[in-house]
């Protein structure tokens, strides 16, 4: 059964997987069984990236405060904050 869900909807997270099986089995599971289940059976849930990572390279130079030497941030094409660094200014 639980292959059968897997078949049917591969990218489903392990609480969705649980609420179908307690729908269609009716049979509730927690979601540490579940995943131990999967990992029994060889499976992992580790979802897949829909597109091909970046390959990375070398990282833009940054002064201190984090923004960009080449560009300022007040215009369209500035630097934007985020909680990674950026590979490149825009």
């Amino acid at each position: 059964m639980l292959l059968q869900l897997l078949d049917e909807q591969p990218d489903a997270t392990l609480e969705e997987l649980v609420d179908r099986m307690a729908k269609r089995q009716k049979v509730r599971v927690s979601i540490s069984t579940l995943s131990r289940r999967l990992i029994e059976l060889g499976l992992t849930r580790k979802k897949r990236l829909s597109m091909p990572a970046k390959p990375t390279g070398p990282r833009s130079n940054k002064n201190a405060n984090g923004s960009c030497a080449e560009a300022s941030s007040d215009g369209p094409h500035g630097c934007f904050s985020s909680t990674r660094p950026a590979s490149t200014c825009r």
